[in-house]
Parts: C-alpha cells; structure tokens; sequence
C-alpha cells in the first residue's frame, strides 16, 4: 500500500510540474521586482536570456505611481529579482 501511495504522488508532482512554461526570446511578458515597500513592474519583448539574465526591450516600467520610461529601452533584469513573471495575453 506504502508504494502505491508513494508512486501516485510522484506521478501528481510531475504532472504538475509539466505544466510549468519557461520565457522565450520574443515572448511579451511582465516582471514584478520588489524593491522595498514599492515594487518595480516592467513590461515588454524577451530578446535575450542567458548567464543569470533576462534581458527585454522595455516598452513599460513603473514604481509605485510613477511610470518611469517614456519610450522603447533595453535593460536586463538578474533572474535571482525576479519575484513574478506574467505573459501578455
């Protein structure tokens, strides 16, 4: 009995993680850092992920009521502040 409880939970935690997605190059998304009591949100296209970056065309940024970029700026973000990561619809 043990070992059927034990397969059929390994079974439901990989099930599980195959629903997990990945960021692409091109994918349009939006980055949630914190940065102490306000975080920061950036919006824009994946050009390039690699050596602990992500790195996007920005379209959008904003910390707490204040929209920070006005026009298209490439900027990388390190994976380890990334605190959620949202695809446009």
């Amino acid at each position: 009995m043990r070992k059927v409880i034990t397969i059929a939970l390994l079974i439901l935690i990989l099930i599980s993680l195959g629903s997990a997605r990945m960021p692409q190059k091109g994918d349009v998304v939006k980055i949630m850092v914190p940065n102490g009591s306000a975080p920061l949100a950036y919006a824009g296209t994946i050009t390039d992920i690699g050596n602990g970056f992500i790195c996007m065309n920005c379209v959008y940024a904003k910390a707490a009521n204040l929209s920070t970029i006005s026009e298209p700026t490439d900027l990388c973000i390190g994976i380890g502040q990334i605190a959620e990561l949202f695809w446009a619809k």
